[in-house]
């Protein structure tokens, strides 16, 4: 094994470490967490008096919950599919053979990346929206308010499928800095609805 291989080890090992970290650590209590709220959320509404708003409220709860096991399923096998292909099929004797097993790699995990994308951006999109919702039937009487959430909620839908789309590319081509930026804004931009609607919420109650 040339001295080259053992850094092109090195990298991926590292890649790979860091990958699964952040899917147990990060990703999974994430998940957990998420959950435990739908499911607290769920039989709070299935105790009461189902109207048609509820109706609808649960069916943007299922929906969520479908969207992120999916994508939590896709993040699980990328992370299985890196680690069976690049440490434990590396045929060192080959010339070429890390790189070969790394294309390889990424070839197989492809359609769990395209998948992944969109089921996370579902999700995100109806956890504002249920924020949101409840925000803009306290402030029935407030025009700028609604405005201002239904401005806010449309930037947001925006920029999660715009970062989709890009996502996308991306899994097929080289990573774009436009991408990597559109990845933090999606967040940030979510993150500032939320609590947007949660403050206009509490100002309400209070």
């Amino acid at each position: 094994m040339t001295p080259e291989d053992q850094q092109t080890i090195v990298i991926y090992a590292a890649a790979i470490n860091t990958n699964t970290i952040s899917f147990i650590l990060v990703e999974t209590v994430g998940f957990g967490a998420s959950v435990l709220g739908m499911l607290i959320a769920c039989h709070i509404i299935v105790t009461k008096s189902l109207t048609h708003s509820r109706i609808a409220l649960l069916a943007c709860l299922i929906i969520t919950f479908i969207a992120l096991t999916w994508s939590m399923l896709c993040e699980g096998a990328f992370t299985l599919i890196e680690v069976q292909v690049l440490l434990m099929q590396i045929k060192p004797d080959i010339q070429g053979g890390l790189e070969a097993e790394a294309q390889i790699s990424i070839k197989k995990s492809l359609p769990f990346q395209s998948m992944q994308t969109w089921p996370f951006a579902i999700s995100i999109i109806l956890s504002d929206l249920i924020v949101v919702w409840r925000a803009w039937s306290l402030f029935q009487q407030e025009r700028l308010w609604k405005a201002a959430l239904t401005l806010l909620m449309i930037i947001d839908v925006g920029i999660q499928i715009a970062d989709c789309i890009l996502d996308n590319i991306d899994i097929k081509v080289l990573e774009l800095a436009s991408s990597v930026i559109l990845d933090w804004l999606s967040l940030v931009v979510s993150l500032v609805v939320n609590m947007f609607a949660t403050a206009l919420i509490a100002w309400k109650a209070w």
